[in-house]
């Protein structure tokens, strides 16, 4: 066990709760980001096939989150999986993630509910934590041409799995996927900025 003496600091004060309020007004829920606006397009583009989807994470957007995206459309809906990739070798690890049916609206917008799954320790190096997971998790985005799609993600992050305090909202992320055409991945894109 470590212990660490120094001069403390210690205040003593006398308290007069007879002046509180009788009632308790708790304060709003903070909002999170806002997330940002989607491409404007008006049809859905077959992005059947495989992409290097890229996350931005809001808390560090500098610091991506890797994914292979394998979609699949038919119709108005679609299926994707999203295997985590090493965040340095961009090899595969641990289970994939997989949505079947999404609805496409006309315009090519969908959301992907993907609820609680668990981060591999080597998808976010940065962390390198075991337990973290994402939960409520869901992209919310567009298809931009046959070769990509992109949008924002919500829901939170979680360390611990069961206090509050651990949650970091994923509000104002934001992920691009292009299509992997070769055995070498495409450069990455973690926004609609910039995709056609």
């Amino acid at each position: 066990m470590e212990g660490q003496f120094s001069p403390s600091d210690i205040w003593l004060a006398n308290v007069d709760f007879t002046q509180a309020p009788t009632t308790c007004v708790h304060p709003q829920p903070d909002p999170g980001c806002t997330p940002g606006a989607l491409p404007t397009s008006s049809q859905i583009f077959d992005v059947t096939g495989q992409h290097l989807l890229t996350l931005g994470p809001v808390i560090w957007p500098s610091q991506p989150v890797f994914f292979r995206a394998d979609v699949s459309v038919h119709g108005a809906s679609l299926d994707l999986a999203l295997q985590p990739l090493d965040g340095v070798t961009k090899a595969p690890v641990g289970s994939s993630w997989s949505v079947m049916n999404v609805p496409i609206a006309a315009d090519g917008g969908f959301t992907a509910d993907f609820g609680v799954r668990p981060v591999p320790p080597e998808a976010y190096p940065l962390l390198d934590d075991p337990f973290l997971t994402v939960n409520e998790f869901m992209l919310t985005g567009k298809t931009t041409s046959k070769d990509g799609f992109c949008g924002n993600a919500s829901g939170y992050a979680q360390v611990l799995g069961s206090r509050v305090s651990d949650r970091v909202r994923l509000e104002g992320s934001t992920f691009g996927a292009t299509r992997i055409a070769s055995d070498t991945l495409p450069a990455p894109v973690n926004s609609c900025t910039g995709m056609r």
